[in-house]
């Protein structure tokens, strides 16, 4: 098994959306990737996770597709997750988010985690 994870949270059953991109980016560069969407069972061929507490294992990253608003209860909940690195891809912060981030300590990356993973999400 692959010893790098990432949750990816918000994740679609679309194609076209960034989020469902962020999975095939994360599985060609060799993760083992938990998707977590409340709503959906299985994407992209994985077994879907309504919450990070109910995956299999802690992942050492996570890259978050939701609204602010959503990142906001997220963050809190990561304060004793023991997670190397947190996206927070476009649209999921704003300022709120970005001081409530630095207040917790957490290990948080502002940017595309498919940029990051050397994808461009246009091709994928």
């Amino acid at each position: 098994m692959s010893s790098k994870t990432v949750a990816i949270i918000g994740a679609s059953r679309h194609p076209e959306k960034f989020s469902h991109k962020a999975i095939k980016a994360f599985l060609q560069s060799g993760y083992k990737v938990y998707p977590i969407n409340p709503e959906a069972k299985e994407i992209a061929g994985l077994k879907s996770y309504a919450n990070l507490e109910l995956l299999p294992q802690p992942v050492k990253e996570i890259s978050i597709y939701v609204p602010p608003a959503v990142t906001i209860g997220i963050l809190q909940s990561l304060v004793d997750y023991p997670v190397e690195k947190i996206y927070l891809n476009p649209g999921s912060a704003d300022d709120i988010v970005r001081d409530l981030a630095t207040k917790l300590g957490l290990p948080v990356v502002e940017a595309c985690s498919i940029r990051s993973q050397g994808y461009d999400p246009d091709m994928l």
